[in-house]
């Protein structure tokens, strides 16, 4: 096995891209813990774009007015009349009527889209939560992997921990420094995310 560089915390504290904190996690770890950060990205990023496109559906909503999709979709359709009927009141009044009817189903519609556009938020955001014992088994299975590679003993404690006998110190280092920065990872990401939308 290669000699372990530990981590470098301040380095991943102060990642400036996804690739950048990626970087950061010890080689045996990066595929893992690299695609599991990764689809936390994603997900973060969609949950921060249907933040901000729900704000912007309650925008319209309170300023009476409605998203290019909506109104694109529902508009006053045109009808051929002779120029003498568009000269009468029943027509006016007719007109007058199907436009209230159109802006009705727009603001239906846009309720609607809030609805499900409050309900995507909700399970994206089930998504994006931090999770440490994701991170934890990650790291154990990833640890573990490595045990079985090199001989290495997995104890299980009485406390659900996992140690390794037989293996070197630096895996050991690694595997500790790895289990304990969730946190630091979990944070840069965020901020990531957000400063990235």
């Amino acid at each position: 096995m290669s000699n372990p560089v530990p981590i470098d915390v301040a380095a991943a504290a102060a990642a400036n891209s996804l690739s950048d904190l990626i970087e950061t996690i010890p080689l045996a770890y990066r595929p893992a813990l690299g695609a599991y950060l990764g689809k936390k990205y994603r997900i973060t990023r969609k949950c921060a774009d249907a933040r901000r496109v729900l704000s912007s559906y309650e925008r319209h909503l309170d300023r009476g007015t409605f998203p290019d999709s909506i109104r694109a979709a529902i508009k006053v359709p045109i009808f051929r009349f002779t120029d003498e009927f568009l000269l009468t009141s029943e027509h006016a009044s007719a007109s007058a009527g199907l436009s209230v009817e159109i802006l009705a189903a727009r603001k239906c519609i846009l309720k609607k889209a809030i609805l499900q556009k409050t309900a995507e938020l909700a399970y994206l955001s089930t998504l994006a939560r931090d999770n440490a014992s994701d991170w934890e088994h990650i790291v154990i299975r990833v640890a573990s992997g490595l045990a079985q590679a090199y001989g290495w003993l997995v104890i299980r404690d009485d406390q659900c921990g996992v140690h390794f006998d037989g293996m070197p110190t630096a895996a050991d280092r690694d595997f500790i420094e790895v289990s304990d920065s969730y946190h630091v990872y979990a944070t840069r990401l965020a901020y990531l995310a957000q400063a990235d939308c």
